[in-house]
């Protein structure tokens, strides 16, 4: 009996065990139905934070990671930026503003305000904006969105309770440099609720040469028709610094108008940076009806994640409060935190070095390719054509630390922006751009650029394409050289880079009409044409038993002579790499 019972007991143990599996596979299953929705990586009680933190690795480390992926030989190596002393400061800060996120509400309040309010003045002073709020955001738009609002509310007492409808019998109308940033008309308008027809594009100076400047008497004749016809001019946004090449507006002519008909003036661009570099002025007359400067810290300083930065004038604060511009959000104000940081590590001498260390490698760059009779300096503003109210430009920068200015005029300076073309004219003299809009010589500036950038990695080049010219070569050592810590002698390997290049360019252009007229005058070499392809050109040989009948070439014809070319750039690539199929 006692031996039955053991035997029983073992069996119900068995059977309990399988109750128990059974329970749990049903429990499991129910659970899989119930999460099916939930992807994979995140399902159940999660993974083990060291798998977690190597797979980031793994993508930081890595351009094209993935994890299915067991194949590193399949990965490509990103390049990792060496972090300085403030770089590294301004990433542990948001890590700190995390972290003090969760004080209690009325310390962390005090806190917040106070690093605000201190990065605010900093600013302000750093950028002669005497009295100058700061509004902080990532978005590198919102800034301008938020002032053009505040703006309205300024020009439109009844638009915070009235909304579209104190706007409608007398709109407003926005202006903008027909060479802003892409789709900022749209931008503006959709962002505010607007009809297109409140944005209005001024269009370029018409003068002898290349400009991106706004045509200020375009702009006055503008505001004037609006005003005839029962609309409101209510905002200019211009220009210091065009996004491409870099030209600055009649800042003291445009401020005179927004003077003279009580509207909003808004400046961006990278020339703001330059700013920092002058003396504070005597005589500093605020605008009547208020400014704002939108700012890129991040770019011009070379510091990771910090906030872009809009400085603007009110002493209204519920109209600012209104456009959004004011926020009692403690934790959202700590974004300035890694500002807050590093403008005081760095200090106003340090700010000053940065943005002088930026434009003397762009006077380095300018002044060189003035000396390479291949190259066209698109940048390049005409003294002799300049409007005779904007001031003069600064000689050097020795005498731009030392000039005075109104904080709220920008005058034109030297040009932090470099943008240069390759083109055919070898004796051109004149300031005008070369009419060279072949899309070959485009082609032989995007080989430039991607040569450039290739060789040295550390200057940051782009290819642009510009109206009325064409395919240009784009340096802008303010956004980029504090970024890819661009040293004098990596830009004098780019230099030297660039003038080899340009013998190789030059010959190829020489010789390419000594190559069309060999290939056309053998019977059995074709020229083919390859506009968007830089090089002396496409050759193809045919046959004699195929040459009659290329225009209507069989299946065994294009086998034969596919195979034949092959076979000859084999050959001509041993003895030179510069021959390749296509």
């Amino acid at each position: 009996m006692e031996q039955l019972e053991e035997s029983v007991r073992k069996n119900n143990a068995i059977l309990d065990e399988m109750n128990r599996k059974l329970a749990e596979e049903r429990e499991q299953n129910r659970k899989k139905q119930l999460s099916k929705h939930i992807p994979d990586t995140i399902q159940g009680n999660g993974q083990d934070l060291k798998d977690v933190m190597k797979h980031l690795e793994e993508l930081v480390v890595y351009e094209n990671y993935e994890r299915d992926d067991k194949s590193q030989d399949n990965f490509v190596k990103a390049s990792l930026k060496q972090m300085d002393e403030n770089a590294e400061v301004a990433i542990l800060s948001h890590s700190v503003g995390a972290y003090v996120s969760t004080l209690e509400p009325s310390h962390l309040k005090n806190l917040a305000t106070k690093v605000v309010n201190d990065t605010t003045h900093w600013i302000s002073r750093l950028f002669r904006f005497t009295d100058g709020t700061a509004y902080y955001h990532e978005e590198e738009k919102e800034g301008l969105i938020r002032v053009c609002r505040l703006a309205l509310h300024r020009k439109f007492p009844k638009y915070g309770t009235d909304g579209y409808e104190a706007l409608y019998s007398r709109p407003p109308v926005i202006y903008i440099n027909a060479n802003a940033k892409p789709n900022l008309g749209s931008h503006i308008t959709s962002q505010l609720g607007l009809p297109s027809s409140c944005v209005r594009t001024v269009p370029n100076e018409h003068i002898k040469v290349f400009s991106h400047k706004m045509d200020t008497s375009a702009l006055e004749k503008m505001i004037t028709d609006d005003k005839a016809s029962g609309k409101t001019p209510a905002i200019v946004v211009a220009c210091a610094g065009t996004p491409l090449v870099g030209h600055t507006d009649n800042i003291q002519k445009i401020q005179d108008l927004c003077k003279t008909n009580e509207m909003w003036l808004h400046l961006e661009g990278n020339n703001l940076a330059a700013l920092t570099m002058f003396s504070v002025p005597t005589n500093m007359v605020p605008a009547k009806s208020g400014d704002s400067l939108s700012l890129n810290l991040g770019g011009w300083l070379g510091l990771p994640a910090v906030p872009h930065v809009t400085l603007y004038k009110t002493s209204d604060v519920a109209q600012a409060r209104a456009a959004g511009l004011a926020t009692f959000n403690a934790r959202y104000k700590l974004n300035c935190l890694p500002l807050w940081v590093c403008l005081q590590n760095l200090g106003h001498e340090g700010v000053v070095a940065r943005v002088q260390y930026s434009m003397e490698l762009a006077k380095i760059v300018h002044d060189r390719i003035e000396k390479m009779p291949s190259l066209h300096n698109v940048s390049k503003t005409s003294k002799e054509h300049r409007d005779s109210s904007e001031p003069e430009t600064a000689t050097g920068l020795g005498s731009l630390l030392s000039k005075a200015i109104n904080a709220l005029v920008l005058f034109e300076t030297q040009n932090p922006t470099v943008v240069f073309r390759y083109h055919e004219s070898h004796s051109n003299t004149d300031e005008s751009a070369p009419d060279n809009r072949d899309p070959y010589f485009d082609a032989l500036n995007i080989w430039l650029s991607e040569t450039l950038k290739r060789d040295i990695p550390r200057v940051h080049v782009a290819a642009v394409e510009i109206e009325d010219i064409g395919v240009c070569i784009r340096y802008a050592p303010m956004e980029s050289s504090q970024m890819f810590d661009t040293t004098k002698e990596d830009l004098e390997k780019l230099l030297g880079s660039l003038a080899s290049q340009l013998k190789i360019l030059d010959a190829t252009v020489k010789q390419r009409s000594d190559f069309h007229e060999i290939v056309t005058s053998q019977d059995n070499l074709r020229l083919v044409t390859l506009p968007n392809w830089a090089g002396l050109g496409a050759v193809q040989y045919v046959s004699n038993e195929w040459l009659d009948r290329m225009d209507n070439l069989p299946d065994l014809g294009k086998k034969e002579i596919n195979l034949l070319n092959n076979n000859l750039v084999h050959q001509l690539k041993s003895a030179d790499t510069a021959f390749s199929l296509g």
